[in-house]
């Protein structure tokens, strides 16, 4: 029975054929899309030959509901896709056009309706050197990138709700959790039945209610030593009851271990430890999701004919890849390169990954800002965010994951909305009540105490459910004649501002925002594009165009009075009422939150 005694789950390499299948198929549909509509070919053709793909795909599954689960997930996505790709190709033509239009007066030939001549147009002191072609890539690969980094989702519905979850974690959860089934049930006809799973202080939030707890094999319910245990199937199967719980969920590290008589739940690892070896997995997962992106978007840009972009992107890859091997042995971890694997032909074709014989420079072991990985400590987080910034203080903030969703966040939002580097990102105690940042064209502020307690979303709906009652009590004293004229003026501000919160769903974005933290970075990024766009804050003094963006100022105040009147502005925020600055900051985070904002 020794060998028994304790269990480990599957490694995550179990999964690496299905992972691969799920992702050779995503990559072959982004690719067929992009290919295809920049060489112009008929929707039907795209929709027949992306059906076969699909098709042929979920043949390889062999339960019907996930296969089911599976198709509607690609059947969406492409959809989505598709629709992405083909404004993108419109978007950049026509821009294209028009550029070539302000700089060219195009002399046409009515008799024969075509193009003649192209004179460059003096008068409008535009720069002739203006690349035009590098402006239309830069576009392309823009749009290329965020489609590489797109995952298809498989959505389920339970108790009324609906949930997502990216197909290549469902793939991996439904073949974990039959392999582990598999070998629990050769644990079972071996008379092993009560175990025990481990525990650690800082687990994923689905195996939080498992760990450390006695579960039956069998399926059996009780009390033995005065310990109760349950069926292990409720622990495997997981809140959501889709497999991905304790021992086999997506990345679990929870494993199990046999009960002896007057044995207790284990406590193997001290939380320093678990932390240390939690940000390790963190960076690996890290390093394998930029690399899968990258690679997705080389072969998306070899799609549109960019071979330049491409082959700079293989360069990149192929030193990520060198960067998680040498991180990984490093740190003691096993080196899965199947997890970077984008599709099987890498398998197939060894001359596909061959190693390029790449320079042992400084910039060969830089990651690129836009290969995001997690810095390990205040120190690495300042480094990253010099991308940003020309200074960076981070100094006292305890909590390096919350700067480094500072720091994801900046990277997106400065890749899909560029604006001019910043002169200083700082954290700091800020002293105005209710302050969490604050930004404008030149830096931007947080404050320390938000960043180290990244505090939980506010539940407003439960909040404002209370002020009905409270109304009525605060309306009870005033009429009771039993308080001084002061405390009376008070209670009717009081009143006044509970029913003025009523009137809306939310008081900020960012408190009604899973992640708050995204959300306010998401909020000040919306005062620094309009600072630096139009000097909506600062005017001239740091708007160096302000004199020619009146009419952009003008519509978003415009936007914010229509806003009001039609009472759309209680849709979006208390806050977004204050003025036209923070309407447009509000605006622009719930756009970057996914939200539809109302017309």
């Amino acid at each position: 029975m020794s060998d028994l005694r304790s269990f480990t789950p599957v490694e995550p390499n179990t999964a690496g054929k299905a992972l691969i299948a799920v992702q050779t198929v995503v990559t072959r549909i982004k690719e067929l899309i992009v290919g295809s509509v920049a060489k112009g070919v008929n929707k039907d053709e795209i929709t027949r030959q992306l059906n076969k793909l699909i098709s042929d795909f979920c043949k390889t599954i062999d339960n019907e509901a996930l296969r089911e689960q599976n198709r509607k997930a690609l059947v969406t996505a492409a959809k989505k896709w598709y629709y992405t790709t083909t404004t993108t190709f419109e978007i950049v033509n026509r821009n294209m056009l028009s550029m070539s239009g302000n700089i060219y007066r195009i002399g046409a030939n009515d008799s024969t309706s075509h193009i003649t001549e192209l004179r460059p147009r003096q008068d409008r002191g535009i720069n002739l050197g203006t690349p035009l072609i590098a402006d239309y890539k830069r576009s392309v690969r823009l749009a290329m990138k965020a489609l590489a980094a797109d995952p298809p989702l498989v959505v389920t519905r339970r108790d009324g709700k609906t949930y997502t979850m990216p197909i290549r974690n469902r793939a991996e959860i439904a073949v974990r959790y039959d392999a582990n089934v598999k070998d629990l049930q050769k644990f079972a006809s071996s008379g092993v039945d009560l175990v025990w799973t481990s525990q650690h202080p800082n687990c994923s939030p689905r195996c939080k209610d498992y760990q450390g707890k006695l579960w039956s094999i069998s399926g059996k319910s009780g009390k033995i030593n005065g310990i109760t245990y349950r069926p292990l199937s409720e622990a495997i199967q997981g809140k959501l009851k889709d497999g991905n719980g304790i021992i086999t969920g997506y990345n679990c590290r929870h494993r199990l271990i046999e009960y002896t008589a007057n044995s207790h739940p284990p406590q193997e690892l001290s939380e320093a430890e678990i932390k240390k070896e939690y940000a390790i997995d963190k960076k690996q997962r890290a390093y394998e999701n930029n690399i899968r992106h990258m690679k997705t978007n080389e072969r998306l840009l070899r799609a549109t004919g960019d071979i330049e972009g491409a082959k700079a992107l293989r360069k990149r890859w192929r030193r990520a890849t060198k960067l998680y091997q040498a991180y990984s042995f490093e740190n003691g971890r096993p080196f899965h390169p199947d997890r970077c694997v984008i599709d099987e032909v890498e398998i197939r074709d060894k001359n596909y990954t061959a190693e390029e014989n790449l320079q042992n420079s400084e910039n060969d072991v830089k990651m690129d800002i836009q290969d995001f990985v997690p810095a390990a400590t205040v120190t690495e987080a300042e480094e990253q965010a010099k991308a940003f910034s020309a200074n960076v203080n981070y100094a006292g903030v305890k909590n390096v994951d919350a700067l480094n969703t500072v720091n994801k966040t900046l990277k997106r939002l400065t890749t899909e909305y560029p604006i001019d580097k910043l002169d200083l990102i700082t954290v700091k105690k800020l002293g105005r009540s209710h302050a969490n940042a604050s930004a404008n064209a030149k830096g931007l502020n947080i404050d320390l105490n938000y960043l180290n307690k990244n505090p939980d979303r506010v539940d407003w709906k439960s909040r404002i459910t209370k002020y009905p009652e409270m109304i009525e009590q605060a309306q009870k004293a005033i009429e009771s004649g039993e308080y001084p004229k002061s405390y009376v003026n008070k209670l009717k501000d009081f009143i006044k501002q509970m029913r003025e919160e009523m009137k809306y769903t939310r008081h900020t974005v960012s408190s009604d925002s899973e992640n708050r933290i995204v959300a306010t970075i998401a909020h000040e990024y919306g005062h620094i594009l309009a600072d630096q766009y139009f000097g909506q804050i600062n005017h001239s003094r740091l708007c160096p165009n302000y004199a020619n963006t009146f009419k952009s100022r003008e519509m978003v105040e415009m936007a914010y009075a229509r806003a009001k009147t039609s009472g759309d502005i209680k849709k979006i925020s208390m806050y977004a009422n204050d003025n036209s600055h923070e309407f447009f900051a509000e605006c622009f985070a719930a756009h970057i939150n996914g939200e539809q904002l109302p017309d």
